[in-house]
């Protein structure tokens, strides 16, 4: 009899021994397109509810039918894929063409890129310049399903535009904060270019090339209606680049520009009640120190998760020469806003 009570008593305090949670993986990626910055979570191993920013979300199986599912993920929150949409990151990296060759400027790390044109190409430093090379795109970190989910988006975004696809050496957005801590969570970072402008476009005859100095969607600038500005003085130019990074905190310092060789050319699109607008440069042409800029507005797409925070976009370029006059102008030639040197 002692011994059944003693076995009966080991059972008991082994019911009472706290069980680790069950184990789960995150896959993470993080897509850079041009008018917002996306994050998709894909989690996989066993239902279980975990804690993202103190909110419980549910992971559970169910059918993939949506688009982004990926076969064997969890659904999260009944969704099949957990999804955050913020604000464009700014200066992202640029390709053009400049005859045949095509050109990428930026300061971000890149691991590999590719080109869409009617079919994918991988873009591949040789001798100086980037050769095109017949490649679908195979991104590091990725299982095939999440690739081909990453790859069905950006084409399904792209409106006929050619693409240029960037996986990027680091991540840009921290981890998230799940509680319990996944056993495995990786991090795949992209970027997305649609469009490559002509090098000749963006020049516009001129020898030196127009640049992107600073694009974002926070600025200080709190008029609803559009505004163009011209600084050709590190005066104006102070007072210009406090007004675009008047909302960050530290305020990044504003880059060194030689007002001898260079104008300073912007544009504010105006508040907007949510994250997903934006501005995009797209080439520009020059005639006797008048500036005529084409840029793309960029409005969040139907169904879009958003940031629900006022956003105020905004693109600082550098011109080269003495400018007299700007006029920022869209596709269809229709004047956005104007503005003559200060």
């Amino acid at each position: 009899m002692r011994r059944i009570l003693e076995v009966l008593m080991l059972l008991s305090l082994a019911g009472c021994i706290l069980q680790k949670p069950p184990a789960y993986q995150v896959s993470e990626i993080q897509v850079l397109f041009s008018d917002a910055t996306e994050r998709w979570d894909y989690f996989y191993g066993n239902p279980q509810t975990i804690q993202l920013s103190g909110q419980n979300v549910r992971l559970e199986r169910v059918a993939p039918q949506a688009a982004r599912s990926v076969p064997d993920a969890l659904a999260a929150n009944g969704q099949p894929v957990l999804r955050e949409v913020a604000p464009p990151w700014p200066a992202p990296l640029r390709a053009s063409r400049a005859g045949a060759a095509i050109v990428v400027r930026g300061q971000r790390a890149v691991r590999s890129a590719w080109v869409y044109d009617k079919g994918w190409s991988r873009l591949t430093p040789q001798d100086g310049q980037n050769l095109l090379t017949p490649d679908t795109p195979r991104l590091e970190g990725l299982s095939e399903a999440e690739n081909a989910a990453v790859l069905q988006e950006v084409l399904a975004r792209r409106g006929g535009k050619e693409v240029v696809l960037y996986q990027l050496a680091q991540p840009v957005l921290p981890a998230l904060g799940l509680e319990p801590a996944p056993q495995n969570y990786r991090i795949t970072a992209v970027e997305v270019q649609y469009g490559l402008e002509s090098e000749g476009a963006i020049m516009g005859g001129n020898s030196s090339e127009v640049r992107v100095l600073r694009q974002g969607a926070s600025s200080a600038y709190t008029d609803s209606a559009p505004q163009a500005f011209l600084a050709t003085s590190a005066s104006s130019f102070a007072q210009l680049w406090a007004l675009a990074t008047g909302n960050i905190l530290p305020r990044p310092a504003a880059p060194e520009v030689n007002f001898s060789r260079y104008s300073i050319a912007a544009f504010f699109v105006g508040q907007k009640p949510t994250g997903g607008y934006g501005v995009r440069f797209v080439g520009a042409t020059s005639s006797a120190g008048n500036w005529r800029i084409t840029v793309e507005l960029l409005q969040p797409a139907p169904g879009t998760i958003l940031t629900q925070a006022l956003t105020s976009p905004y693109l600082i370029l550098e011109l080269p020469g003495a400018a007299s006059q700007v006029e920022f102008v869209d596709a269809s030639g229709r004047l956005l806003g104007a503005a003559t040197a200060r």
